[in-house]
């Protein structure tokens, strides 16, 4: 992980933390972080969440805690399973010391367990050696690593998962020497093997390689491949959805990206997940050129479509109320806010502020109506707001002062007094009728001190 310092401000139950390296600031919900460590397969499926969209600083975070803290009741082949692929997200982003740390208990086993931790041992060697060394180093580096590796494989080729990694482990490390030909002739010796994970993650690296030849329909088709192999809603499908949206926008302009997710999308016409996960990206490319009806029309065609998982649902009205709200279309976003509370209990706080957003929006045009002398417009205005959203302070107060302007106080004074004889502990009432006399001509000062008093014993 990065060195993080924690900043020195907090608000409820938030706390705020920068990253020292990057200077980026991050926000963390303390009660929503707890409960995704409620169970194992809960944060397995949030660290596959945020490996699915290459969000990997996440990822670590994650998977360390279920590492080092939901563990600890595991079989040892889940924990070294586990702690693998956590080692080689290590390696890959060069934090050597940590991936050795986890690697290190696994050496002395033996079988299947010793043999996957030295075969990415001898990854993580290669990697940390090449680092000072000359492109003649790094490639001696990488023929006995491939050498040891491979000789692992031979010696446990009755076991598919362990001989489908050296091969893998080969592949990546003539990536690494920056010679794709020669790792894809590796690669696609695991296609013959029957372990689905094996393959998945050969196919994976086998884009890597297309990728590196310039080979975008190829490393497109292995995506796809993947997808269909595993399926649209497993872990290695939706990277590989990631992947595949990722490589179709790739260094495009949004209107020159928007065409090319649409191509991806007619071509992968039986890929629904895939298509309402290219929609979402689709809406944010047209809020970024400023086409926000188009935004949300993609958007919409999420919500009307059929079997879509229900994390891109949440998704897509998370940013139809945003880009609503940011449009001061603020009913229209305290709808989408309730219908996404529907679904998934969420948005509740966006809710309660949309609508404050929404009341004062309403406050602002009866006011406007009173500038231009509609004043008993205004006041048919604000009571049917007031009956609507009877907490709201703000609508009350324009309400009370319209009826002033009106010479219409008395009625208010009166329609409150009532109210507060038949409530008697009903706060909102009790300040509507000190507001209410203190528009009395005079004011009677004494009474509304008396009144505001009462409020608050």
């Amino acid at each position: 992980m990065g060195r993080f310092d924690t900043y020195p401000v907090s608000a409820g139950h938030f706390l705020y933390f920068s990253e020292l390296k990057s200077g980026d600031l991050f926000r963390l919900d303390i009660p929503a972080f707890l409960t995704d460590y409620v169970s194992l397969e809960e944060a397995k499926k949030l660290a596959s969440a945020y490996r699915d969209t290459g969000r990997l600083e996440e990822a670590l975070l994650v998977l360390t805690n279920i590492s080092k803290n939901l563990l600890r009741t595991s079989s040892l082949d889940e924990r070294a399973d586990f702690d693998f692929a956590l080692a080689e997200i290590h390696t890959q982003q060069g934090r050597f010391p940590a991936a050795r740390k986890i690697l290190q208990p696994y050496l002395p086993e033996p079988g299947r367990i010793g043999a996957l931790a030295k075969l990415h041992t001898i990854a993580l060697d290669v990697r940390e050696q090449a680092r000072q060394g000359s492109t003649a180093e790094r490639d001696r580096l990488v023929n006995r690593g491939v050498k040891e590796s491979l000789a692992i494989g031979e010696q446990h080729r009755d076991q598919e998962d362990i001989y489908g990694q050296s091969l893998i482990h080969a592949g990546r490390l003539y990536l690494f020497a920056n010679d794709p030909l020669t790792a894809l002739e590796h690669l696609v010796k695991v296609d013959a093997l029957h372990d689905q994970e094996v393959r998945a993650q050969a196919l994976f690296t086998r884009g890597d390689a297309y990728r590196s030849l310039g080979d975008a329909a190829n490393v497109l088709k292995v995506f796809v491949d993947v997808i269909h192999l595993f399926g649209e809603d497993s872990s290695w499908g939706r990277r590989a959805i990631y992947r595949a949206i990722e490589l179709s926008q790739q260094d495009k302009p949004p209107q020159e990206a928007i065409t090319s997710l649409n191509n991806l999308m007619t071509q992968q016409a039986d890929l629904p997940v895939l298509s309402a996960t290219a929609r979402l990206r689709v809406a944010d490319l047209y809020y970024e050129l400023g086409e926000q009806a188009a935004a949300l029309e993609s958007l919409e065609s999420i919500l009307s479509a059929k079997a879509i998982p229900r994390d891109l649902t949440i998704q897509a009205y998370q940013k139809k109320a945003e880009i609503l709200s940011r449009a001061e279309r603020y009913q229209e976003a305290a709808d989408t806010y309730a219908a996404l509370a529907t679904i998934s209990g969420e948005g509740q706080a966006q809710l309660g502020e949309t609508r404050k957003l929404l009341v004062l929006q309403l406050v602002k045009k009866a006011l406007k109506d009173r500038k231009i002398g509609e004043t008993r417009i205004a006041a048919k205005s604000l009571i049917h707001l007031i009956e609507q959203y009877p907490r709201s302070v703000e609508g009350r107060r324009a309400y009370i002062e319209t009826k002033a302007m009106l010479k219409e106080i008395e009625e208010v004074q009166s329609w409150y007094t009532d109210r507060v004889k038949n409530n008697p502990d009903h706060a909102v009432y009790r300040y509507g009728q000190a507001l209410a006399f203190s528009y009395s001509e005079p004011p009677d000062i004494p009474l509304v001190l008396d009144l505001l008093s009462s409020r608050c014993r």
